[in-house]
């Protein structure tokens, strides 16, 4: 596939072309036609071939064709295509099933004049060259019945003295008889053999002998008459049976001169004329609806032109394969240029009506309103190489053009000689250099005037302030020029610019590689709160006449800014924006990467978007657009393939919506007709839909919208023409799809496909009945089950609670121990006897209080931190009072621990100090010292215990030696509670005990290290 620009001098057309490379099966195409669903079928010498807007299906000889060689096929009623050969049989191409039934053989040898004729109830055959019909019910094709030959009922004729009359069937059994001689038309039924009327020729009696010469002529039956041409004439005939009169066509109004080549097309409800010339449309018998010359050049011999539905244009030709132009096209225009292979258009601008298009070779053109060749103002002096010269930048001012060659120069351009003056000339008469906004850090920028008129990317020329402004790769700035006075140059930003305009109030507007800026009362500002265009790219700025700002990025879009507000505008988010042009009424015209989008600017801003695209569907050579300007009626669109010129007010438009069709449907990977889909089985759960939306305008880019209900939850896109579902669930489901061309034109498939997937036997209700008994049953044993474990796990519970409860009380025993209470008792007792009544009553109230927080405690399971460290301090201070400070204790706390979070089992730690201390320290000969700390464990905490008492082998000596015959059980059962914790509830304290000793083997005392996790 191929776009192909015509040169002709008349209206220019960009054609997309298919060839053999595109899959037709040759570049010799007779011609072609649209059947009733939409399809568009080609003729050809090696074959026919149907194209539906995606690719070419190819019908050979061996697929069933009676010939190759295929110059002409008609279409009957019921959608059957019949083929016109010069073979010995007749086919027909069953549309429907795609296949080919042969109704007659050998009688319809060399049947160049064959031609197919319907009146709703039966179809007619007629080989006029070979003189025989056959007929056959409308619609079926299985019946065949010959008639009287064409010569038999030529002889009946002369019998009844029209021995000379030229016949033409216009339906079956009708006939118009055309008598020469006596200048007569006749109306014939063949089925009674009588004529039913008459009439005379009328005012064209000269014609009478042409029509009735039949050999070179062409007809076209058509509702209650028939269309008759004689080679050579400008006149079309059309006899009209049912009012016996006669209308006529002259070919001469709409054509230079007579076609050599006429033929008639029914496409439709529509006749067309298919000239060597070009193609008339008529409607209504006489009425002509539309006219239209390929202006192809004389090299490509076009055979036929065809119009479809949806307007668009069909040429085929003999060597060159099949032309496309789509009915939006046709009011496009390449404009020609007159510098041979300069044709790439950098820049546009407009004023007073008048079009200038700068190209990449350095010339300048003009493009007049309703011309199609463009003239040459400006003609580049030297040739450039690596787009050195291209027009970079143009601005239009009264009677002259200013404009920047990329790497040579500025220029300021007389629209009245066409001469051209550099910048760099008018400032070398002088200019006055401004330097308030440079850095002393940086070198003069303006020193040097050749320096100044490079590396030019934009410019602005404000007429009324004679203000140049120009953008540049470095130092942009401000040209002010002075009547009978040196010029004022003044430095604006040495940031690389690529954009500029000036909007109402004068002040400039710089676009960057990396945001906006400003320019205003010699003051140069960067809008970085701008957040849309920070960082972006701007290659073209343009000021609305509301003073919008609106500013083209480079693969961001465009984005509209108003009073540091900033909006991208919807349908652009990704375009590359060349250029921009403010219309009329609220338009802004946009050329892109991927054609010109016209913009409806609306209040607020963020509700303007795009409402047209032109690109090759609208005429466009390439989509690639660098420059727009519109006018009241055109559209000027300046590519890298030249200028084109659409016309905005075309009559030429469509909006026929895609016909849409379901081809086929897969259940399993095998096909399936759509009527056996009601019911599948649960194992037929793959399904796969193909179809099609004929809309050749689009050029296969069709937006297909899909949802298959009871599957998806919400509609889908693809462009794509195949969905497939796998693994579908047992239940009901409706496939929906609607396809949308690319001008927004939706059609929605009219019935939806719907299905249902059985379930398989076992989940059907009997089987689910039965599940639901036998669940019960299940249900009944496992609660009888379940009851009988929950008593076990009660009593489980229960005997473990039993189990806390005896080693909850065995440790409060063992915090109460005889020798303790007994040792505190004769403390008080001393203290009473000594007369230290205070000291007593002290001790006295912190050994109850003690008690009391024994007694709390072991009504917990788990208590804080800090508590526990209030039981172990008065625990100390007792020990300490009755010891009469024997030892002393010192409390380290990590301060990363939350005492009053952090927990840990009740009365945990009391035992251990209570060994420390009177198995430890008790025994000592000098004081002691007791250490407790606390630092984070994890997520838990660790507690050392250390003391430098006698240690354990000492203290059990003594023990040994002793005579009392207490025993502590306080370790035992210390680690029958950590079990029990462990095993029960999964906490896992560990505690370790170490004996310390000196350098020489004496015992320094003991450290005990306990471990608790973190406890929720």
């Amino acid at each position: 596939m191929a776009f192909f620009h015509s040169e002709c001098l008349a209206q220019q057309f960009s054609y997309q072309r298919y060839t053999v490379d595109d899959g037709l099966p040759t570049n010799a195409v007779y011609g072609g036609m649209q059947d009733s669903k939409g399809y568009i079928w080609f003729y050809t010498e090696k074959g026919v071939s149907r194209f539906d807007g995606y690719g070419f299906k190819n019908y050979t000889i061996k697929d069933g064709l009676p010939a190759n060689d295929i110059f002409y096929i008609t279409e009957d009623r019921a959608g059957r295509l019949w083929l016109h050969s010069f073979a010995k049989k007749l086919v027909v191409l069953d549309t429907n099933k795609d296949s080919f039934v042969t109704i007659a053989e050998q009688k319809f040898l060399n049947n160049f004049s064959f031609e197919i004729l319907s009146n709703g109830t039966t179809i007619w055959g007629i080989n006029y060259g070979y003189g025989n019909t056959i007929s056959f019910p409308d619609g079926s094709i299985k019946s065949e019945r010959e008639h009287p030959q064409i010569d038999s009922l030529k002889k009946e004729l002369a019998k009844q003295g029209f021995s000379n009359s030229t016949i033409y069937f216009y339906k079956p059994f009708k006939a118009v008889l055309i008598d020469p001689e006596k200048g007569e038309l006749l109306f014939f039924d063949t089925k009674i053999g009588q004529v039913f009327g008459k009439m005379k020729v009328g005012t064209y009696p000269q014609q009478i002998s042409k029509i009735a010469s039949k050999s070179f002529n062409a007809y076209q039956p058509y509702q209650d008459g028939i269309y008759i041409h004689s080679n050579g004439d400008s006149l079309i005939h059309y006899l009209d049976v049912g009012r016996q009169t006669a209308q006529h066509i002259n070919l001469l109004d709409y054509f230079k001169s007579i076609p050599n080549v006429v033929r008639f097309h029914l496409q439709g409800q529509q006749v067309q004329v298919q000239t060597s010339l070009g193609l008339l449309v008529l409607r209504n018998i006489s009425e002509v609806e539309d006219v239209f010359y390929p202006n192809l050049p004389p090299t490509i011999q076009f055979d036929r032109i065809f119009k479809d539905r949806e307007g668009n244009m069909w040429v085929t030709s003999k060597n060159k394969g099949v032309f496309f132009l789509t009915a939006q096209e046709r009011g496009a225009t390449n404009i020609s240029l007159p510098v041979a292979d300069d044709y790439a258009i950098t820049a546009m601008a407009s004023a007073n009506g008048r079009i200038f298009c700068g190209s990449r070779s350095g010339n300048i053109f003009e493009a007049r309103s309703g011309k199609n060749k463009a003239t040459l103002v400006y003609k580049s002096q030297s040739p450039q190489f690596n787009d050195a010269g291209l027009i970079k930048a143009i601005s239009a001012g009264k009677g002259h053009l200013w404009f920047i060659r990329q790497s040579d120069d500025i220029y300021r351009l007389s629209l009245a000689d066409h001469s051209a003056v550099p910048l760099s000339k008018l400032l070398s008469k002088g200019y006055t250099p401004d330097y308030r906004s440079i850095d002393s850090n940086l070198d003069n920028p303006l020193a040097n005037t050749a320096h100044l008129t490079k590396v030019g990317k934009d410019l602005i020329w404000a007429e009324d302030k004679q203000w140049l402004a120009i953008a540049r790769g470095n130092y942009s700035y401000l040209c002010k020029f002075r009547a009978g006075a040196p010029a004022d140059v003044q430095f604006m930003s040495f940031k690389r610019a690529y954009s500029i305009a000036m909007d109402s109030t004068q002040k400039i507007w710089l676009g960057h590689n990396d945001g906006l800026a400003s320019f205003e009362n010699d003051s140069y500002h960067f809008h970085d709160g701008i957040a849309a265009l920070n960082n972006k790219n701007i290659w073209d700025i343009e000021i609305g006449p509301d003073n919008t700002l609106w500013a083209g990025t480079d693969g961001f879009g465009l984005v509209a800014v108003r009073n540091d507000t900033a909006v991208t505008i919807k349908g652009t988010g990704n375009d590359i924006i060349q250029d921009i042009f403010i219309g009329k009424d609220h338009q802004v015209w946009v050329a892109t990467n991927y054609g010109v989008k016209q913009i409806q600017a609306r209040q607020p801003l963020s509700e303007s978007g795009v409402v047209k695209v032109f690109n090759q569907n609208a005429g466009l050579v390439t989509r690639e657009a660098n420059g727009v300007i519109a006018d009241s009626q055109y559209l000027y669109v300046g590519t890298n393939e030249g200028l084109t010129r659409i016309d905005l007010a075309s009559p030429h438009t469509d909006s026929t919506a895609p016909q849409l069709y379901l081809d086929q449907v897969y259940v399993n990977g095998r096909p399936i007709p759509q009527g056996d889909m009601q019911t599948l089985d649960y194992n037929q759960n793959e399904v796969e839909f193909h179809f099609t939306a004929l809309s050749y305008k689009s050029f296969g880019n069709i937006q297909y919208t899909y949802q298959l209900t009871g599957a998806d939850r919400a509609p889908e896109h693809t462009l794509s023409r195949s969905v497939r579902y796998s693994s579908l669930s047992p239940g009901t489901y409706a496939f929906e799809l609607t396809a949308t061309d690319t001008r927004g034109t939706s059609t929605t498939l009219s019935n939806p496909i719907s299905f249902t997937i059985h379930p398989p036997w076992w989940r059907t209700r009997l089987f689910y009945f039965l599940c639901i008994v036998s669940l019960l049953a299940s249900v009944v044993s496992i609660y009888f089950i379940r009851v009988r474990r929950i008593r076990r796990q009660a009593a489980r519970e229960t005997a473990i609670n039993k189990r806390f409860a005896k080693l909850e009380l065995q440790a409060l025993q063992s915090q109460m121990n005889p020798h303790f209470v007994f040792n505190s008792m004769s403390a008080i007792q001393h203290f009473i006897q000594s007369r230290e009544t205070m000291l007593a009553d002290d001790y006295l109230a912190r050994f109850g209080q003690l008690m009391r927080l024994f007694l709390e405690s072991s009504k917990k399971r788990y208590i804080t931190l800090s508590e526990e460290i209030e039981i172990l301090s008065l625990y100390i201070n007792l020990e300490q009072a009755r010891f009469n400070g024997k030892f002393s204790h010192q409390l380290i706390i990590d301060e990363r621990i939350d005492l009053y979070s952090t927990l840990i089992p009740s009365v945990l730690l009391q035992p251990f100090v209570e060994n420390a201390i009177n198995h430890g320290l008790f025994h000592k000969p000098g004081p002691g010292s007791l250490i407790i700390a606390f630092e984070p464990f994890g997520e838990g905490v660790r507690c050392t215990i250390e003391d430098d008492g006698i240690g354990r082998e000492k203290a059990m000596e003594i023990r040994l030696r002793s005579n009392k015959n207490y025993k502590s059980r306080a370790m035992q059962m210390i680690e029958e509670r950590l079990e029990a914790l462990r095993q029960f509830e999964g906490y896992g304290i560990t505690f370790q005990i170490t004996d310390l000793m000196g350098r020489t083997g004496e015992s320094r005392g003991t450290r005990v290290v306990i471990e608790i996790p973190e406890i929720d």
